[in-house]
């Protein structure tokens, strides 16, 4: 994405004088999470490792019992008690989902036994390379991690406590729940990510670049991630930029610290935007312009849902989706 900037500066003669940012959700690629869901997900997982690990290592005999079946029996009851729609329906989903992490937690503690076999011993399988049996026997310890995590979540559930760093998926352990105040979309569940948008002019229509993205797991402020957008802009000089705007979600001193050597800085709703009326107009409607930039990024270059797992899959996705338009710009230009 550098390059493609640098390029389009010294071969076509770009010359950014405006600067736009404004964040959106990269959605993880994963299915709505409910926790008798990740209990279901837990047993699975724990016994398909706890199978490849027994494969892999002879001495290792110890069995954990795929309980996929038992859970979804409580699965499906949850869904027959919520059609009920009184205070009986709460208590049933309550001991169900206690029921569902019971089960969890006995595959867990054959989990760990398996992994105490397996460490204890030197062996390895017939065909079976020392690499292969490391990463099998990782591959166990980190679902047993993630299944504990489950466990400990619903119980903090029910005895009200607060849920730090509640996990989502089993399988994209990066990914968190983020509330962005939509009413379509109350909760989302991935990544915020940054879009950091240089234009040559503030005239609707102008062509423009997009500096690669900057993303973080969770509800992330928008201020968090600006000073590595603004890191950005002075790794590849672009000392011609003397216009920035945001919207509201931006503070103005922590903005400015950022961007120190803007000559203005507008946001969106505040009283403190310096210039004529016309100007103020001018630089709101350049604002807009970035929800566009965002929409056309989700729709057209599939922005908007990672399928990479993890935060640097996140990242990874987001930063092709950007360089695929930004060819696409200079290539126009």
């Amino acid at each position: 994405i550098r390059a493609v900037v640098t390029g389009a500066r010294t071969k076509r003669r770009f010359r950014p004088r405006a600067l736009r940012a404004d964040s959106t959700v990269a959605e993880a690629d994963i299915t709505y999470p409910t926790d008798v869901g990740l209990c279901a997900d837990a047993v699975r997982v724990l016994a398909r490792a706890a199978r490849q690990v027994r494969s892999a290592v002879p001495d290792a005999t110890r069995h954990v019992v795929d309980r996929s079946r038992s859970v979804g029996k409580r699965v499906r009851a949850i869904g027959r008690s919520l059609r009920k729609r009184n205070g009986e329906a709460r208590e049933a989903v309550q001991v169900l989902t206690e029921e569902a992490a019971m089960r969890v937690a006995t595959s867990l503690a054959e989990s760990r036994k398996l992994l105490a076999q397996a460490h204890a011993s030197t062996q390895r399988a017939e065909g079976v390379s020392e690499r292969t049996r490391a990463r099998v026997i990782a591959n166990l310890a980190s679902f047993v991690d993630r299944s504990s995590k489950v466990v400990d979540q619903i119980r903090m559930r029910f005895a009200g406590e607060k849920i730090p760093e509640r996990l989502v998926s089993l399988f994209d352990p990066d990914a968190r729940p983020i509330r962005r105040g939509k009413l379509a979309k109350p909760n989302e569940f991935g990544y915020v990510v940054q879009f950091t948008e240089v234009t040559a002019s503030t005239k609707r229509g102008t062509l423009s670049l997009v500096l690669p993205p900057k993303l973080a797991a969770g509800s992330t402020p928008e201020n968090a991630l600006l000073p590595q957008a603004a890191a950005e802009v002075e790794a590849l000089g672009l000392t011609t930029i003397r216009e920035a705007a945001f919207d509201a979600g931006f503070t103005r001193v922590a903005t400015t610290k950022a961007l120190p050597q803007l000559e203005r800085i507008f946001i969106a709703g505040s009283k403190s935007n310096t210039g004529s009326k016309r100007t103020r107009r001018r630089l709101a409607c350049y604002r807009v312009g970035c929800e566009a930039r965002i929409s056309h990024l989700k729709r057209e270059y599939r922005a908007g849902r990672s399928r990479l797992k993890g935060e640097p899959g996140a990242r990874t996705w987001e930063s092709w989706a950007v360089l695929a338009y930004d060819v696409d710009t200079v290539a126009r230009m």
